[in-house]
């Protein structure tokens, strides 16, 4: 699936492998740091997900709070968690079904807060931020996203 990836998705998936191990401290990689990940940035997801109230350092606070820092410290490469290995997949089926030939990180978006359970639905109640209305204007960044997500409501 690695190759499935355009360039700035792999960058999130790097940054995402370095919050695991420098801020949250934890053993593998998880939704948490996918979405930390996806808020760093100038690029329209960050944007985004700015826009309603999700930055780097609310995220982790949010997470921080309800979960802890962990206490694992290893520099080799982490692999994922079953949560966001499988909002990897998610993310590879979102792009599948809106013909994009590679995983942007819009598909990764977009898969994570289309999902109800884990961590990101605790950050999110905590921090108060509507997952529907993220969903909207993320597929609002494709025209075709944006139809299809208006037929599926």
């Amino acid at each position: 699936m690695q190759n499935n990836y355009n360039q700035a998705a792999i960058q999130k998936l790097v940054i995402a492998r370095v919050q695991a191990t420098n801020v949250l401290r934890k053993e593998k990689i998880g939704t948490e740091c996918l979405l930390i990940a996806l808020t760093k940035g100038d690029d329209e997801v960050a944007q985004v997900l700015r826009k309603h109230g999700l930055t780097p350092k609310r995220v982790t606070h949010g997470f921080l709070c309800l979960f802890g820092k962990g206490s694992f410290v290893h520099t080799a490469p982490k692999p994922f968690t079953r949560a966001a290995d499988e909002n990897l997949r998610r993310a590879h089926g979102v792009a599948q079904s809106y013909d994009d030939g590679y995983i942007e990180p819009v598909h990764i978006a977009i898969a994570l807060f289309r999902n109800d359970e884990g961590p990101i639905r605790k950050i999110l109640d905590f921090l108060d931020i509507d997952r529907g209305k993220i969903v909207d204007d993320l597929s609002a960044l494709k025209p075709f996203m944006a139809i299809v997500e208006q037929i599926r409501a």
